[in-house]
């Protein structure tokens, strides 16, 4: 999850500067909408927490000795 908040963290400092080549095509809110952000935000840590929760989960799962390829 450390590098999803990396991730997220350079994303949001791009969103912000990038924000105002595409204010002219918004309609109904700002470039720099902070519900938004925060919606969007959420629903990658979301993402990223399930992406990275299940394969953990069925890792956990199995025999150590029987995942070795020798």
């Amino acid at each position: 999850m450390f590098l999803n908040l990396v991730g997220a963290a350079l994303g949001l400092a791009a969103a912000m500067v990038l924000g105002k080549t595409v204010a002219g095509f918004l309609y109904g809110i700002t470039a720099t909408d902070a519900p938004t952000f925060l919606a969007v935000l959420l629903l990658f840590a979301a993402v990223a927490l399930v992406a990275t929760y299940l394969p953990a989960r069925r890792a956990a799962t199995i025999d150590p000795s029987l995942a070795s390829p020798t």
